[in-house]
């Protein structure tokens, strides 16, 4: 089932019941379906008059707003591939992006602070929410033309891209199949158990895998009504809780820790939630007690997935009683193993690497074939997480480690080369190291460590001098703020293996730590 047979399934059986709430707008199922095939008809008749049609590649560029969700049905209707760009990305990142990833046609929020020079096809949306469209984009709303049949697609077609990050430093594009989210949305379904008579709040971007396809395509699923947040804000989503009566919401545990620790925080505004789905990032047994003790009638359900893979298990109450630290137990519906080695599974108490096959899985990364090759090395169809983990006898699975250090910061993955990359454009840089230091709101900051190399007769630079120099090379556009090393630690050698190999762990116990939080 495609995101269009998705939407044509849940608008026949709840033409009357709401779907969306974004601001003041509030769409009926039936409304929404009816917005989508004229949005999915301009598309095409633009698309047409350029001599383009289904297949073509289009890109959103939007916050969480009414735009993003009419645009991505209308696209999968059109039998095109959407491809979601993170509206986090610098600009710099942007233009890696639109140039790695060529579009015929960009959907832009105009309030966001990015741009699109010489992109072909550029059709904006409004930057205020409550704004009239402009022309452009009010002709893919209003089109009349009649939407053709589409021809019937095959399991494995493209239907849309979504961006991670990779070890080179740079957006990776994982191409999703037309019908893959299919699998996914039936394991988070059965972990989840939404039903018609949800209010979802939306909170998490719709540009990534959790927000849109584990949680809002879940909601329409279940013919829920999904309100959505352009970001996040503790305080707006205690109101919202009272007016609109949400019931079930995901987070990531940052925000969370956010809404507990907020101001306002006041248990009586949130009586209508019974249901708060996280993940992301790993959330700490003692925050998760936290919040059971703070919210008492909310079931917290931890879900573990990746964009290359979606959900694939979660844990609830009554599996964090048998187990506290584990993540949960595979769902039955998706075909999970830890690999110790190619060709051999990891037995009860060994550590191996979390692997998974199915129809759930991306097809590969956009026009890299080395990484895609990676991903799918233990052959056979099983793609590997990177994740390390270990099974109990009862089937819980507790992560060991991250096989690729990935800091997680705020649920947002951050690579080492990201940072590095730029880090090693300083001339005074002889080598450098950035890893992930704990913080108890946001999981893990970034910081780096740099050894210096002579650059003048006068011998190294001062360590001072250069810590703020390379703190500066993150000031331009290049790359995400939230990316920016939080601390710059100036030391002698990197610690190294004897084969090698970076021993980032061994610079995690030395700077445990940002400096002043001791």
């Amino acid at each position: 089932m495609s995101s269009s047979d998705l939407l044509n399934d849940t608008a026949h059986r709840y033409p009357q019941r709401a779907a969306l709430v974004s601001g003041a707008l509030r769409l009926s199922y039936s409304e929404l379906h009816a917005c989508v095939t004229r949005c999915a008809a301009g598309l095409l008749q633009q698309l047409s008059e350029r001599g383009l049609g289904p297949g073509a590649r289009i890109g959103i560029l939007m916050r969480n707003r009414w735009e993003y969700v009419v645009a991505m049905f209308a696209i999968a209707r059109a039998g095109c591939v959407a491809v979601h760009l993170p509206a986090r990305f610098a600009q710099g990142e942007l233009d890696y992006a639109l140039q790695k990833i060529p579009l015929q046609m960009l959907l832009l929020d105009a309030g966001l602070p990015l741009q699109a020079p010489g992109q072909p096809g550029v059709v904006c949306v409004p930057a205020d929410l409550g704004a009239e469209a402009d022309a452009a984009f009010s002709a893919l709303l209003s089109c009349k033309a009649k939407l053709p049949q589409m021809p019937p697609v095959q399991a494995d077609t493209p239907g849309a891209i979504m961006f991670t990050s990779g070890t080179t430093g740079r957006p990776k594009g994982a191409i999703q199949p037309v019908d893959g989210r299919d699998l996914s949305l039936r394991i988070a379904q059965s972990d989840f158990q939404l039903h018609q008579r949800d209010v979802l709040v939306v909170a998490s971007p719709l540009y990534h895998a959790a927000g849109l396809y584990t949680w809002y395509q879940c909601g329409v699923l279940a013919g829920a009504c999904a309100v959505l947040m352009p970001a996040w804000d503790p305080a707006q989503f205690m109101r919202d809780c009272a007016r609109l009566g949400i019931s079930a919401a995901f987070a990531v545990p940052t925000q969370l820790m956010q809404l507990l620790r907020h101001a306002e925080f006041d248990p009586a505004k949130l009586v209508s939630l019974r249901l708060v789905v996280f993940g992301g990032a790993p959330c700490e047994p003692q925050q998760i007690e936290a919040l059971e003790a703070a919210l008492p009638q909310v079931r917290f359900v931890q879900n573990y997935g990746q964009t290359e893979t979606g959900p694939l298990f979660s844990q609830d109450h009554a599996d964090r009683l048998q187990n506290r630290d584990a993540i949960g137990r595979p769902n039955a519906l998706a075909e999970i193993r830890l690999m110790a080695e190619p060709g051999r599974e990891a037995a009860v108490g060994e550590v191996g690497e979390l692997v998974t096959r199915g129809a759930h899985l991306m097809l590969g990364y956009f026009d890299d074939p080395a990484p895609t090759a990676e991903f799918f090395r233990y052959g056979d169809g099983w793609g590997a997480t990177g994740d390390l983990a270990v099974r109990d006898a009862q089937g819980y699975i507790t992560l060991a480690g991250r096989s690729r250090d990935i800091i997680i910061a705020g649920a947002v993955n951050i690579y080492p080369a990201e940072i590095e990359r730029i880090v090693r454009s300083h001339p005074a840089v002889e080598d450098c190291a950035a890893f992930g230091v704990k913080d108890g709101l946001w999981g893990e900051l970034p910081v780096v460590a740099v050894v210096r190399r002579g650059v003048a007769p006068g011998g190294l630079m001062q360590a001072k001098q250069l810590a703020a120099e390379i703190s500066a090379l993150f000031e331009g556009d290049e790359i995400g703020r939230h990316k920016r090393p939080r601390a710059v630690h100036v030391v002698e050698s990197l610690p190294y293996t004897p084969a090698g190999k970076l021993l980032r762990g061994a610079l995690r116990e030395r700077f445990p730590v940002l400096p002043g939080a001791e």
